[in-house]
């Protein structure tokens, strides 16, 4: 985690851009702290993810149980979720921008769209939705 925090790139990188699967540059680092976690008790992908989603918003989602049951995935998969979560945000980013263009976390740094969209995949998994509604879709209520 120490190598991600450091890392200047990754201080202003954002999900939505990174290649998950690749062996350089931002998100690499980001494996490289959960691969880390797998030899760690107590300390796994949910605890790493929440941890270091505070400090690299924009770079790193909010993974558990919950977010990848909501896509059918498995909690012990992360990098099945990768691509779920960085298509919603690619393809609504920008309504999600909007969403919260001038909403601020309590200690002052705007919303990220990444954190908009945990925000509202982890409050449909936690209240037995079961699918997303987006603006000018069918289904949208």
């Amino acid at each position: 985690m120490d190598r991600l925090l450091a890392d200047e790139a990754a201080s202003t990188a954002e999900f939505k851009n990174q290649d998950v699967t690749a062996d350089t540059g931002p998100w690499s680092l980001v494996n490289i702290a959960l691969v880390a976690s797998n030899r760690t008790p107590g300390i796994k992908a949910s605890k790493v993810t929440k941890i270091l989603h505070r400090k690299r918003p924009a770079l790193v989602p909010i993974f558990d149980s919950r977010v990848a049951a909501f896509y059918g995935l498995s909690p012990r998969k992360p990098w099945d979720f990768w691509p779920a979560i960085q298509g919603e945000l690619r393809q609504h980013g920008e309504w999600l921008r909007q969403l919260t263009k001038d909403t601020l976390t309590p200690d002052g740094r705007s919303l990220t769209d990444l954190r908009t969209l945990d925000i509202i995949v982890w409050e449909h998994a936690t209240s037995g939705c079961t699918e997303l509604s987006w603006p000018g879709t069918v289904e949208q209520v």
